[in-house]
């Protein structure tokens, strides 16, 4: 199965993509709303700065107006001849009328101390009367565009500029204030980031949430899956699985009716082969006896020939039914109702070799037998009985071997029962389906003989039963061996 087709994978791979796109749209919000509030402050900012020069160029004025009142008082109350006396005052006096101060500085542009900070010196201001006159400004030298009126972005001093410009209250100056579009622009970028990169630094431990989220609400499907895996072929019982929730009900409940036509139609197909061959082996039974007795009768007529000929097809044919009759009785046990008898190995192995010797000696096969004759198993005696009889005449019958080997010895916990022989073994293309039904696995290698392909799906099925494994492989050079693994 493909990870693309695993719903696990890709719920995994859709919520990641989800999760991946509601970040993009959380980090485009962060920097549209950051970019919002900052430029909204910032522009305030430019406006109370302007506000705050306003006030300061009134303050000056406010000042230098009462000088000059009171300069003029002065000037009023004593005599211009009596002011010669007083050289020092007369000047002052003149210097404030003419408005300059005697240091020579203009009262409406004070020094301001120069500053490195990069984010003082990214605001600048100027205030200009309306003749050109500059009555404020910092010590930057740049020059601010006067217009126009309110915010706007422009490009001067090789940088981009966010700039406020507004009319004085004396309606005769006009004030503008700057502030470098970039440091903005770094200022957003940096909210952005601090509050996207935990969320970034979270999307792994948001993962491995999710992954852990998915498989333990998955735990159901496998253990729903586990438990199909782990039943028997022959098991058709409903599945017994607590904690299933209601979305995998209505499949629990199909493999469970699945389960139940299964066990009846395999309960009607074996009621049929046993009935069908319980019909079969009277009737077969009768022919075979009268066909010998017509072959007794006409025991030198031409008819001879046909006559042998329908008592082999009728011989074989009782054979297929004695078979069906005991795979249809094996396929109705089930192991939990298996009794078990104890017995010696080589005696048990013993009284199957002797019940196909006379097949074995008709076909000229020598048959051996290698068992520790202290060997006991506590088995269902019955059963292994047909299995082993059925591999020795399959052997017999359909290796066209001269020496077949009958082999039991314990390993550990197991016994293994081995019927080896130096025949034409399996063919390769239907070694791994020979204990199918009706596999004819080596009777196609034999010229003239034919076999049912039961008897190795008959050992199979006794295998199953007793927990036991069943093993066919060919020789190195020729022949075939079966090994049955029985555990004690």
């Amino acid at each position: 199965m493909s990870e693309s087709s695993s719903i696990r994978v890709r719920l995994l791979q859709t919520l990641s993509v989800v999760l991946s796109v509601g970040l993009l749209l959380i980090a485009a919000a962060i920097f549209l709303s950051s970019s919002r509030e900052i430029n909204e402050v910032y522009d305030a900012n430019l406006q109370r700065a302007a506000i705050t020069l306003e006030k300061l160029l009134l303050h000056e004025e406010g000042e230098h107006d009462a000088y000059v009142a009171q300069a003029k008082l002065i000037q009023n109350e004593i005599p211009p001849e009596q002011l010669k006396n007083y050289p020092v005052l007369s000047a002052n006096l003149d210097a404030i009328l003419r408005n300059t101060l005697e240091a020579n500085e203009s009262v409406y542009l004070p020094q301001l101390e120069k500053r490195d900070d990069e984010y003082v010196n990214a605001l600048v201001f100027t205030v200009k009367h309306d003749d050109g006159t500059v009555l404020l400004a910092d010590d930057s030298g740049i020059q601010i565009p006067m217009e126009p009126l309110g915010y706007s972005r422009q490009a001067f001093a090789n940088q981009e500029w966010r700039v406020f410009v507004e009319r004085g209250l004396d309606k005769h100056s006009t004030i503008a204030v700057a502030e470098r579009v970039d440091m903005r622009d770094e200022l957003i970028w940096y909210i952005t980031l601090d509050s996207v990169i935990p969320l970034l630094i979270g999307f792994p431990l948001m993962l491995m949430i999710i992954i852990t989220t998915i498989n333990y609400h998955f735990r159901p499907i496998t253990k729903v899956a586990e438990a199909v895996r782990l039943r028997r072929a022959d098991d058709h019982e409903s599945l017994q699985i607590t904690d299933v929730p209601n979305e995998l009900m209505p499949m629990v409940k199909a493999l469970n009716a699945l389960f139940q036509r299964v066990s009846l139609a395999i309960v009607r197909e074996r009621q049929f082969t046993s009935e069908a061959a319980h019909e079969l082996r009277t009737p077969l039974a009768a022919l075979k006896t009268n066909v010998q007795v017509a072959m007794g009768r006409l025991e030198h007529s031409p008819a001879q020939d046909d006559l042998v000929a329908i008592d082999n097809g009728i011989t074989r044919l009782s054979a297929v039914v004695d078979q069906l009759l005991i795979i249809a009785r094996v396929d109705s046990l089930e192991s939990a109702q298996l009794p078990r008898e104890h017995f010696n190995v080589h005696q048990f192995c013993s009284n199957v070799i002797g019940d196909v010797a006379q097949i074995a000696y008709e076909q000229q096969i020598e048959l051996s037998l290698v068992v520790d004759e202290s060997l006991q198993l506590s088995q269902h005696q019955a059963l292994l009985e047909i299995a082993l009889r059925n591999l020795l005449e399959n052997a017999i019958k359909h290796a066209h071997a001269s020496q077949i080997e009958l082999t039991a010895n314990q390993t550990g916990q197991q016994l293994i029962l081995k019927v080896m022989d130096d025949g034409v073994g399996f063919a390769d293309d239907i070694l791994s389906n020979a204990t199918e039904r009706f596999s004819r696995g080596r009777s196609t290698q034999v010229e003239g003989v034919t076999g049912v392909g039961l008897g190795l799906a008959i050992v199979k099925r006794i295998a199953q039963l007793m927990n036991a494994e069943l093993t066919i492989e060919n020789g190195c050079e020729k022949g075939a061996s079966v090994t049955l693994i029985i555990p004690l």
